[in-house]
């Protein structure tokens, strides 16, 4: 390989593990904001809220707490290791685009190191939404009366459509074969 090549890919290898350590720092975020949570929200909380912002949906803090933790370390799981699935699983079950050129043994590896890229860097996106989330609710459920600010989340929300439309193009592009390789 060229020193061009190894540069290139050092490079790439250094962003994975940025983004990998970015995907921890952002789950660590949630897990605390639900600790700080816990100590500071009254003991029956808001945990949903309809039209307005208003709550119409109540829970202790501490099943809130136990809900939130388990759906944080549920998806920080599934997504930090999803990565190695696509060579657990038969090719039939892998939906990637030019599977038959990615999931070739000479293909594989440099497959799964762009695919833990993509998802952990949704995953931090993820769990930032959820942060503001979090945030949200800990200050409705401080106001008087519990009400959440809407206009916060369908920013938040709309962001996040957003990015997983560019995202999903991205990952596409990702997996072209390249222009200099034979189909």
């Amino acid at each position: 390989k060229s020193t061009l090549q190894h540069e290139a890919q050092s490079s790439a290898y250094d962003a994975r593990c940025d983004m990998k350590l970015f995907f921890l720092l952002t789950y660590l975020a949630n897990i605390v904001i639900t600790l700080v949570s816990l100590v500071i929200l009254p003991a029956r909380m808001a945990t949903h809220f309809g039209s307005g912002g208003m709550a119409d949906g109540w829970a202790s803090s501490q099943t809130n707490a136990l809900t939130m933790t388990g759906i944080n370390t549920l998806m920080f799981v599934m997504l930090y290791f999803s990565p190695q699935l696509i060579s657990i699983f038969p090719p039939s079950l892998v939906n990637l685009p030019n599977k038959n050129y990615w999931l070739s043994p000479e293909h594989l590896d440099e497959a799964k190191a762009t695919i833990g890229g993509y998802i952990w860097q949704f995953g931090a996106v993820t769990f930032m939404f959820m942060f503001v989330l979090g945030c949200l609710t800990i200050h409705a459920n401080l106001s008087e009366p519990v009400r959440l600010h809407e206009p916060t989340i369908y920013a938040a929300l709309i962001a996040l459509l957003i990015y997983t439309v560019v995202w999903c193009i991205a990952l596409f592009k990702a997996f072209r074969i390249p222009k200099d390789q034979p189909l």
